[in-house]
């Protein structure tokens, strides 16, 4: 069997006991791993997925293989940040491109709201020096952020990277020589899944590139220093069902995350 239909076959099991029995999976997320393991919040929007928690569902169980208990922020819920020792933004629509100089018309399932909601998460994060991690939009909205700007991917790009047939296991990254990434899962190449059509343009002043794709699309972006603050642009929370290297980044979250 072919490693994109074991990735595949992975994932449709996977959502098939999340959606059998998200209550039990949940409570399980969100105590399983004792009263001293580090709580990371995950962030998620208004959207039917997120509010079935099909969305959050996979980075939760990420998450808790990981070590952490995982709680889910209510959208707007700003101040729940306070409550956590990590914060997770997760994938979902388009980021507003008016956030950062861009073409509106060039944007798809765009949620303003949700926006600013994570754009001020980020901001309490930093204040209070806890870890980040940010998954497909979720490290979009880390550059975005830090200054940093997106572009909408065309052509070739948008097939190679949005959602297709091929959108499990589409592409190879490399971790780039001094990165974080590198230190922890290699060089590379890493076979990963991909589905977005924004991509980081320019991560600003204070982020630096950690991966790209073999195209040169930026893959993944740190920040330099003491506080774990990560965005991934593919999706570890799917390869990692086959992939146990693909954990790494929720283990680097939860490591990070300990009070």
């Amino acid at each position: 069997m072919s490693r994109r239909r074991k990735v595949l076959l992975a994932v449709l099991t996977a959502f098939g006991i999340i959606a059998s029995g998200v209550g039990a999976f949940e409570a399980w997320a969100r105590r399983g791993r004792g009263p001293r393991a580090p709580v990371v919040g995950i962030s998620v929007s208004e959207t039917w997925y997120d509010a079935a928690r099909l969305n959050p569902a996979p980075y939760a169980g990420a998450l808790a293989r990981a070590g952490a208990n995982v709680v889910v922020l209510k959208p707007g819920d700003v101040a729940a940040v306070d409550r956590v020792d990590g914060l997770l933004l997760v994938g979902g629509g388009d980021v507003e491109p008016t956030l950062f100089g861009g073409d509106r018309g060039k944007a798809h399932r765009v949620d303003r709201r949700h926006d600013e909601c994570e754009l001020a998460l980020l901001r309490r994060a930093e204040a209070r020096g806890i870890p980040v991690l940010g998954i497909c939009r979720g490290a979009q909205m880390i550059a975005v952020a830090h200054g940093g700007t997106l572009r909408p991917l065309e052509g070739e790009g948008a097939r190679r990277h949005g959602v297709t047939l091929k959108s499990v296991s589409a592409h190879e990254v490399r971790c780039l020589e001094g990165s974080l990434l590198r230190g922890a899962l290699g060089a590379g190449p890493h076979r990963v899944s991909s589905t977005h059509v924004q991509a980081i343009d320019d991560p600003g002043p204070r982020l630096r590139v950690a991966a790209r794709a073999e195209d040169g699309v930026i893959e993944a972006v740190e920040l330099p220093g003491p506080r774990f603050v990560v965005g991934i642009q593919w999706h570890p929370e799917i390869e990692s069902l086959t992939e146990g290297a693909q954990l790494t980044p929720f283990r680097l979250l939860v490591r990070a995350s300990r009070p």
